[in-house]
């Protein structure tokens, strides 16, 4: 698997939240996703550069774990 990138993060860590409030709980994971790319959009530039440090260590910890990895998509025929 691919280590995660700071949005991934992100939204891994809001999407359980946002799911605690009444208006959030039925709503498709497509359209929690706009929900929180627009919470995402508007973060400040401080709190967005903790989440762009937590991708880089899973980054190091994945490189550390699959040396030489290195991420080739498979098109839908070979599926």
């Amino acid at each position: 698997p691919r280590p995660r990138n700071s949005w991934v993060i992100y939204r891994s860590k809001q999407s359980p939240e946002l799911r605690k409030l009444p208006q959030y709980r039925r709503m498709r994971e497509s359209d929690l996703s706009k929900v929180i790319s627009v919470m995402w959009k508007a973060l400040p530039p401080d709190e967005r550069l903790q989440y762009d440090r937590d991708a880089q260590r899973e980054k190091l910890a994945h490189q550390e774990m699959y040396p030489g990895y290195q991420f080739r998509p498979m098109s839908r025929v070979e599926r």
